[in-house]
């Protein structure tokens, strides 16, 4: 697997691409990108529903830029990560636990060997869901989009995501090993 480039949208300077396998067995794609010399820590980008590393190009250059790493993935089902169905235009999981199964790996396995500290999080619908829960569950603050703390069917956002931490960038706390 590769970075898709194209003349509008080419593949950021710097990018080192590969393959995770998870411990259920499926394939995850991710990418990363190193700091500039100034650099001021890493960026961790989680993508939403059928969303793929190549839409975020421009926000890495971005980040880049202004001095920070960049590391990304492909959600299970999403982009060119394994699929869980033979249509594979379908994006699918039989649990939304699953994709608790790729941030942790991620973390793991690219995140917290590769990549300078502090983590910041940037996070798009699911894949801020998937961060939110993540953090729920290590009992430290979350945090979303436009959306947060809105009313939902079991009241989950109000309870767990406080109206005052609104906001798409927050610090992430590593998994322990």
């Amino acid at each position: 697997m590769k970075l898709v480039s194209i003349p509008a949208n080419p593949v950021p300077a710097g990018a080192v691409m590969g393959v995770l396998k998870t411990p259920d067995g499926v394939s995850i794609r991710f990418a990363r990108w190193p700091p500039p010399s100034d650099r001021k820590g890493t960026v961790c980008i989680f993508q939403g529903r059928i969303e793929f590393i190549e839409k975020y190009f421009e926000i890495v250059r971005d980040l880049n830029a202004r001095g920070f790493a960049v590391a990304t993935l492909d959600w299970r089902g999403q982009g060119l990560s394994d699929r869980m169905l033979r249509e594979r235009r379908k994006g699918h999981v039989a649990n939304f636990a699953q994709y608790d199964i790729d941030l942790e790996t991620f973390m793991r396995d690219v995140v917290l060997p590769d990549c300078p500290p502090p983590l910041f999080a940037l996070a798009n619908s699911m894949g801020g869901a998937v961060r939110s829960d993540d953090q729920a569950r290590q009992h430290s603050a979350a945090c979303g989009g436009p959306d947060a703390g809105k009313d939902d069917a079991d009241g989950w956002s109000r309870r767990h995501i406080h109206p005052g931490r609104r906001t798409g960038v927050q610090r992430l706390r590593p998994i322990p090993r």
